[in-house]
């Protein structure tokens, strides 16, 4: 199937079913985060909470996991847990598909906290924060984020998010580096080949039906698009254009953890 076959497929496939969710869902980006492609955005009010479960694969170009500064075609396994109203956990495992490693895959965990909802002017206002005790340091990432929401119609809504990451993470030094091993510190990301989220970021992201997402963003190193449809309020399908050129997909099972 061609890209503009796939895509036209998606938008066919939203059409049947948009009258599906009835609750308030967010569109997840390609670790199962709110989110738009690639970027992440504060959480709203009126979500419900959920367990996600998905996959992802991002091509060569774009990919993020420099395995022993190497890279290839990935896959994400993906876990997203949103229990406490404003608070995520992100679980995420890596696996470059054509290079020879030990081990099921690099892991990453990240925690989301939604800090203010958007209320008069005020807009969303949350942080993801990556432990010091993290797996990998691929995907390692601080972040402030913002989201300011437009509702069209009462099924249209108009979403801009944006948000700045840290170029630094406070960790221990790995070998080779050439700084001090024996203590904790904070280390240039570019220095472990990490470039994920590490300058100001934004999009816009149009949401029809509660079911269909249309996105847009720049995520610090390019500009990406993406559509997404959500199915009997669980099945979560997302094509994106990463750098506008490059193929990718996810699709994961979204539990609500209250009706």
């Amino acid at each position: 199937m061609t890209q503009s076959g796939f895509w036209t497929s998606m938008i066919f496939v939203c059409l049947l079913f948009f009258f599906n969710s009835k609750h308030v869902q967010a569109q997840l980006n390609f670790l199962g985060k709110p989110g738009l492609v690639m970027t992440p955005k504060p959480g709203i009010s009126d979500e419900k909470e959920y367990f996600y479960m998905g996959t992802s694969f991002v091509p060569k170009k774009f990919a993020l996991n420099n395995f022993v500064r190497r890279i290839d075609e990935e896959d994400y396994f993906v876990g997203n847990l949103d229990f406490a109203s404003r608070v995520r956990i992100n679980a995420v495992l890596t696996r470059p598909r054509n290079i020879d490693r030990i081990g099921i895959g690099d892991r990453h965990l990240d925690v989301q906290v939604d800090l203010i909802y958007q209320r008069g002017w005020l807009p969303n206002v949350g942080v993801v924060i990556t432990p010091e005790f993290n797996g990998s340091a691929s995907l390692n990432h601080n972040a402030i984020l913002l989201s300011k929401y437009f509702d069209l119609s009462k099924d249209l809504r108009l979403e801009f998010s944006g948000g700045y990451g840290l170029p630094l993470v406070f960790m221990k030094p790995f070998r080779g580096l050439g700084l001090d091993e024996t203590k904790f510190q904070w280390v240039d990301k570019a220095l472990l080949g990490n470039h994920y989220l590490n300058d100001f970021f934004g999009g816009v992201q149009l949401s029809a039906w509660n079911s269909l997402w249309i996105s847009a963003e720049y995520d610090g190193r390019f500009y990406n698009a993406s559509a997404s449809v959500l199915l009997f309020k669980s099945l979560h399908f997302q094509a994106r254009l990463l750098g506008l050129e490059a193929f990718s997909y996810g699709f994961g099972y979204r539990f609500l953890l209250k009706d």
